[in-house]
């Protein structure tokens, strides 16, 4: 509780990776595959859900620019030379 409450308020790299963990080993815990079969169908489809998102939509696109802009006000507001 204390992690999430801390993410929350400072949106740490940190905290963010050990509740991402948090939630993927509690995800693999619950999960029972009666088969091998299961698992590859299940991952397949997770790799393809994944290659929809990534080149088939905008989202990806937005993400990079939102970075992409972020990192340029960021270095000019810090009157970084090499950026």
């Amino acid at each position: 509780m204390w992690l999430t409450c801390r993410y929350f308020k400072e949106k740490h790299w940190l905290a963010n990776n050990v509740l991402g963990l948090a939630f993927s080993v509690q995800g693999i815990e619950h999960l029972s595959l009666g088969a091998v079969s299961t698992g590859v169908i299940l991952l397949s489809g997770l790799f393809f859900y994944d290659i929809f998102w990534v080149f088939c939509t905008p989202v990806m696109v937005a993400v990079v620019n939102i970075a992409a802009l972020l990192y340029a006000v960021k270095c000019h507001a810090f009157k970084r030379e090499h950026c």
